[in-house]
């Protein structure tokens, strides 16, 4: 796969993930992200990132939870400088970054 320049499985997922966030954020799909997430209250300029659409995760020790879509993809999202968040199409831009840069890990 490193030959051939393939990303692996998981990171073909991580962006996945990524991709379908952003519909639900942009609301291309019938999904209320206010239902289900709270913005977050932290200033993330102030932590070296530009996302203004960042969530606050939920600590959930119950393992119905802990794997989650939203508990394991909001810290990638809230990761994703703004000028990536607001892009149409941001699957590109997404890859690159997750293939150059690794991102915060996941919460356990």
């Amino acid at each position: 796969m490193k030959l051939l320049k393939w990303p692996t499985l998981a990171r073909h997922r991580e962006i996945d993930d990524l991709v379908m966030y952003h519909r639900i954020v942009k609301e291309k799909v019938c999904i209320a992200i206010e239902d289900i997430r709270k913005p977050s209250t932290v200033n993330y300029h102030l932590r070296g990132t530009a996302n203004p659409t960042s969530f606050q995760i939920d600590n959930q020790d119950e393992n119905q939870y802990k794997h989650s879509f939203f508990q394991r993809t909001t810290p990638n999202w809230n990761w994703l400088p703004e000028e990536v968040t607001e892009l149409e199409n941001p699957k590109p831009q997404i890859a690159a970054l997750l293939e150059n840069k690794t991102p915060p890990p996941q919460s356990h």
